[in-house]
């Protein structure tokens, strides 16, 4: 649509010199006749400086007005002006994302050009460093006669930019937006790193609208060199967390750029949805080249998140992800958290997500107060279900298969290409992508006879075990009681879920029921599965 409205409004200009025809002696171009050149004024500099390139062309022929068309590198460059450097007419100069169109018509009895002419100018300034190209896809030329010729060009022209210096003491100091971690700030880092963690922590101010981040592949070894395992960044506006296994795969340069989004510009359904929260879109490039996914590496980002006095339950706080189609999907591992005030999650994708306040809640859960906060955090992430849109059943027995469902979606854990071996788990079943990735990943075995049991309600030993193998896969690190428990029915725990019971109700996470009992071979309900799940989500951090 903007397309089309561009090219009319040029074409409008042209259609101006109409008055200016002369009826004889106006030559049709062939395509084969103009060619053009793009030249820079320079092929390197700092960020902040700018630079120019003009367009030209030769051997045209009775010119009286032209269309051109330039793309740049806009995670590098920052557009300025263009102008037309034919003397007279009107000019018209449309930016849109990384493409600049410049057209120009003459007005009334204005000269006609022919021979080398010089077209138009374009001033960009650099913004990151690195390396950014600038390229002139078309060309159209207008004669007399109105007859107008499209010509692909598709040249590009180059430029090297160097990050400004910034100044010491750990912190960054350039005043702009775009900044570039240097050798001093890593070292400041380094020593006071935390559990293998380097925090950087920028002069952005929380209210900027865009934030650049340049880190250079020497800054990237001499944090690997000293065994730093995740690079922090306080950007002002949001903090990213970026695993080595991400940044060591870059042989100059890893790029993070992060950006408050217009919500305006999403699709009306998703804006209204949005309303005044405001949608961040984070970009990694790395050696110049921007990735959408980070393969076995996670990403963590924050940033600030205040409940009102109408959404106080801070459960129900969740991230979306807004994907290429403008629909919102949920990030079930995020969390907003009080004490701080921030909201926070891991991604494997770069994109544009927003933190909302997802009300749920259910009808019949009034009388579990006890489990009322985490079945509605579960529910608000899609991790658990009702059984109907407002009811939940919360004291109904939780079969095995629900409950390694809801564990597995926990944790985003399912795995559509596993495959399950077990006798009662039939492919295309609801419960199919959970239990074969659960036995997969070693969290269930399944029975003695080799089935699952699919419809058989969990005992909270099996639920000891499963919780026990999920936590040891994440790798949690946790604290809990130095002393277990002696139960009194500890003889009823089976052989196999012993060890799993006693760390479980070391860590808090399934205690005993009462009277110094476990009750091992106890159905558990819906509503203690949910607290249960809920209890390990929050120790994931």
């Amino acid at each position: 649509m903007m397309r089309k409205k561009y090219k009319s409004m040029s074409m409008f200009m042209m259609m101006i010199c109409l008055v200016s025809l002369l009826p004889v002696n106006s030559v049709i171009f062939a395509e084969d006749t103009a060619s053009f050149q793009l030249k820079s004024n320079k092929s390197g500099m700092n960020t902040g400086d700018e630079f120019i390139l003009t367009v030209e062309a030769d051997n045209v022929k009775d010119l009286v007005g032209y269309e051109v068309v330039v793309s740049a590198d806009t995670d590098k460059l920052s557009y300025s002006s263009a102008v037309s450097l034919l003397s007279g007419g009107q000019t018209i100069v449309v930016p849109r994302d990384n493409t600049f169109t410049i057209a120009y018509s003459k007005m009334g009895n204005e000269m006609h050009e022919n021979g080398h002419v010089p077209l138009s100018s374009i001033k960009f300034k650099g913004i990151a460093a690195g390396t950014a190209n600038v390229t002139l896809q078309s060309v159209k030329l207008m004669d007399g006669r109105m007859n107008d010729s499209d010509f692909s060009t598709n040249q590009t022209a180059s430029v090297t930019i160097s990050s400004s210096p910034g100044s010491g003491g750990g912190y960054v100091s350039i005043p702009s937006t775009t900044i570039t971690i240097t050798e001093l700030e890593m070292k400041n880092a380094i020593n006071s790193a935390n559990e293998g963690t380097a925090t950087i922590k920028t002069t952005i101010a929380k209210d900027a609208n865009e934030a650049i981040i340049n880190i250079p592949e020497p800054i990237i070894k001499m944090a690997a060199d000293n065994n730093i395992q995740k690079i922090e960044i306080d950007a002002g506006m949001a903090t990213v967390t970026l695993p080595m296994d991400l940044l060591k795969t870059a042989t100059s340069n890893v790029q993070l750029s992060l950006k408050k989004e217009d919500a305006g510009k999403l699709s009306p359904e998703v804006s209204k949805v949005i309303g005044n929260n405001p949608v961040y879109d984070i970009r990694l490039g790395v050696d110049g080249k921007e990735t959408s996914h980070v393969n076995d590496a996670s990403v963590k980002m924050s940033w600030d998140y205040k409940l009102d006095d109408t959404n106080k339950d801070a459960g129900k706080v969740v991230i979306y992800f807004i994907n290429e189609n403008g629909k919102l999907e949920v990030v079930k591992n995020s969390k907003f958290n009080p004490a701080t005030g921030k909201v926070s999650f891991h991604t494997e994708q770069t994109g544009k997500y927003v933190a909302l306040y997802n009300e749920v809640s259910f009808q019949d859960i009034a009388n579990v107060q006890w489990a009322k906060a985490s079945i509605e955090a579960l529910a608000a992430r899609g991790i658990i279900n009702g059984v109907s849109e407002h009811m939940f059943e919360p004291n109904n027995n939780v079969t095995r298969a629900q409950f390694i469902k809801i564990l597995m979606q926990a944790f985003d854990l399912d795995d559509d290409h596993a495959v399950s071996t077990l006798t009662d788990v039939k492919k295309g079943e609801w419960y199919y992508s959970s239990i074969a990735a659960a036995e997969k990943l070693g969290i269930t075995q399944g029975k003695d006879d080799g089935s699952f049991g699919i419809n058989d309600s969990i005992t909270r030993q099996d639920m000891a075990v499963m919780i026990d193998r999920t936590i040891k896969l994440l790798k949690v690190k946790i604290s809990g009681n130095t002393i277990a428990a002696q139960f009194a029915d500890s003889s009823d725990i089976s052989e196999y879920a012993a060890d799993a019971v006693i760390a479980m109700q070391k860590i808090g996470v399934i205690e005993g029921v009462g009277n110094g009992n476990f009750a091992p071979k106890d159905h558990a309900t819906r509503a203690q599965a949910a607290v249960i799940i809920y209890r390990v989500f929050n120790l994931v951090p």
